[in-house]
């Protein structure tokens, strides 16, 4: 880049007063962060959604591949964001028989990056079922941590208070 000084274009520095003039740095390019989401929607197919976000520059590159095969998808556009980043989603529409054993990713290529990222999205087999049986598993968890709480607390209150007569039947049961 060469600086041109008023002695030497006075002309030039005349004509640009007044304008910006944006000049890409290096320093300032930032990698994508790269995701693929699955979106069901009400009416229409399934959708994955490849997603490359905050970049810097603009250009970019963003396939589909089935298989490690690419696909037929119109790249989406690319939308500037506030702090001078770049942001680009570009759908998949799935056919209602896709099938689970099928690996969709997204290939992803832009300047800053030494080799481009792949994510890939893989339909679970057993579906929701993991995490309804992972909650199942904190509940389960969270009422034994309880109930053993209340039995201590009971041995605790048993051993160290005086109770009447009538406790002592109570008293035999636990100790």
């Amino acid at each position: 880049v060469k600086i041109i000084t008023a002695s030497e274009e006075p002309r030039v520095l005349t004509a640009l007063r007044g304008h910006s003039v944006t000049i890409p740095c290096p320093h300032n390019y930032t990698r994508p962060t790269v995701s693929v989401s699955h979106v069901e929607e009400s009416s229409g197919p399934p959708i994955l959604l490849c997603s490359a976000q905050d970049f810097y520059p603009e250009g970019i590159m963003q396939v589909w591949l089935r298989d490690g095969q690419p696909l037929n998808a119109t790249q989406g556009n690319i939308s500037a964001n506030v702090d001078g980043s770049f942001s680009i989603s570009t759908p998949l529409p799935l056919s209602s028989e896709h099938t689970e054993d099928v690996l969709y990713s997204c290939w992803v290529n832009h300047s800053t990056l030494s080799k481009p990222i792949t994510a890939s999205y893989n339909f679970s087999p057993t579906g929701d079922n993991t995490a309804v049986f992972k909650d199942l598993r904190i509940i389960a968890t969270v009422c034994g941590v309880a109930f053993a709480v209340i039995v201590f607390g009971l041995v605790i209150v048993i051993r160290f208070t005086n109770f009447s007569k009538s406790t002592f039947f109570l008293k035999c049961v636990l100790f």
